[in-house]
């Protein structure tokens, strides 16, 4: 029998720089219909309590859905997400994680080498959103070879489908030099949301021979798997567009201005709200 999984791995919450609460994005994607959603927030783990409760109690009440730990690291030479099995590992790695500072990417790839976990690789060469370039990420397989066994690409980035053409002139496609290059790693679709109609907009249709009943079977999926089928899942209005645009654009003047004055106040642990 095959499973077929809808997924979107990418994504923030209020706790970093995006608009909705955990719970809210675990709510969303279920109506949406997505099987597997992960919460990435920028280089901190605070809304992973408030998440995986939100999931469980989904699951309580007969709906199913799987929720991923992951964060999405800031480093020197761009994004780079981890995905995990558990929250405890999520959390634990994240102490080692400077809050909005450009930590150093052999650093994190050490540090999280004892956990199990998942890479992808998000929005390459899309310019202002901290984008590994090819030619950095020629050089990241090639520095982490093992690591390499174990990551996948964003070929499909839901912020580069609501940034202006113009940003995106010089984009290449990721999926001519994955072969070229014989890398042959997995290919994603992520919505990489910062407000509730940004979720969703990227998924992976991704399939199996077996079921799939939590976060570190997924994981090991993911691994084992020669990926989905990247796409986008639904088109957003010009107002959606235009929120979903707004929240992308602050976010990235806050990380330009806490780079720039290292001394002002971070993010904040927000209080948990019931969910």
């Amino acid at each position: 029998m095959k499973y077929s999984f809808t997924c979107d791995l990418h994504g923030h919450s209020y706790y970093s720089d995006g608009k909705c609460s955990p719970s809210e994005i675990s709510n969303i994607a279920f109506e949406l219909g997505i099987n597997i959603v992960a919460l990435t927030d920028h280089d901190l783990t605070y809304g992973l309590d408030e998440f995986e409760t939100s999931i469980q109690k989904l699951n309580e009440n007969g709906k199913d859905i799987i929720g991923i730990p992951g964060i999405e690291v800031t480093t020197e030479d761009g994004h780079i997400i981890l995905l995990f099995s558990n929250t405890k590992d999520a959390k634990e790695f994240s102490e080692t994680v400077h809050i909005e500072e450009k930590n150093d990417l052999k650093t994190v790839i050490k540090n999280s080498s004892k956990y199990n976990k998942y890479i992808i690789i998000p929005h390459v060469e899309i310019p202002y959103i901290g984008s590994f370039s090819f030619e950095t990420l020629a050089k990241f397989f090639k520095d982490f070879p093992k690591e390499m066994l174990h990551t996948g690409l964003e070929v499909i980035n839901g912020e580069s489908l609501v940034m202006p053409r113009f940003l995106l002139k010089k984009h290449r496609t990721l999926e001519d030099l994955n072969e070229n290059h014989g890398w042959n790693r997995s290919l994603f679709a992520n919505s990489d949301h910062h407000s509730k109609h940004g979720i969703g907009v990227g998924v992976t249709e991704i399939k199996s021979d077996k079921e799939v009943k939590n976060a570190k079977e997924f994981i090991e999926l993911l691994k084992t798997s020669s990926g989905g089928e990247a796409k986008t899942q639904k088109i957003l209005s010009k107002t959606e567009l235009l929120i979903e645009y707004f929240y992308i654009i602050s976010g990235v003047i806050r990380k330009r201005v806490a780079l720039l004055f290292p001394g002002l106040p971070r993010f904040r642990k927000r209080q948990t709200i019931t969910v």
